[in-house]
């Protein structure tokens, strides 16, 4: 199992820097013969990972990404998958939630969207930078928790970038007659 990590790594990394050489070879030789010496070529990648114990005996894995390709600013993401411990599946929502209960949630997720941000309506959550371009909606990137589940929003889904990443917690007191 590690070795496999392990080659998935070296894949990806070999994948990215192919990548680079092929698309930025050719301009950053062009700007070098110009004689203009760019920071714009200094791209980055970081990874790291951690894990959780969640729900019912799930793990919860984290992968939290830094990525610098030029530009103005780096930007971060955070992913999570659950797994069920015992069969190394990947857990859904579906497999927590039943279907009517799925249905609730846009509305928790707002509801707790303006706790969390101290509003009282839409309006003053877009006068934040939050919800401008698009309404809430269920995120296929959750963490199955012990006491709830983490809903993750990376900066620039449901606001600005500058308001960054949006981590709505739904605790299973408040879900309870919506679980499986």
């Amino acid at each position: 199992m590690h070795r496999s990590f392990a080659l998935a790594a070296d894949s990806f990394c070999l994948t990215y820097a192919e990548q680079y050489r092929r698309d930025l070879t050719d301009l950053y030789k062009a700007d070098r013969q110009s004689g203009i010496n760019s920071s714009w070529y200094d791209y980055k990648y970081r990874m790291a990972t951690e894990h959780k114990d969640g729900l019912n005996g799930y793990l919860c894995y984290l992968i939290h990404k830094v990525k610098y390709e030029g530009g103005a600013r780096e930007y971060r993401e955070e992913q999570c998958l659950n797994f069920d411990t015992e069969t190394g599946e990947l857990v859904k929502l579906e497999d927590v939630l039943p279907p009517a209960s799925l249905a609730l949630l846009p509305s928790l997720l707002t509801e707790e969207l303006l706790k969390t941000y101290g509003c009282r309506n839409r309006k003053e959550l877009q006068d934040k930078g939050i919800l401008r371009l698009t309404d809430i909606y269920i995120p296929l990137n959750y963490e199955l928790g012990k006491e709830g589940i983490t809903f993750i929003y990376n900066a620039d889904e449901i606001a600005a970038y500058e308001v960054g990443a949006i981590r709505l917690t739904l605790p299973y007191s408040r879900l309870e007659t919506h679980t499986k």
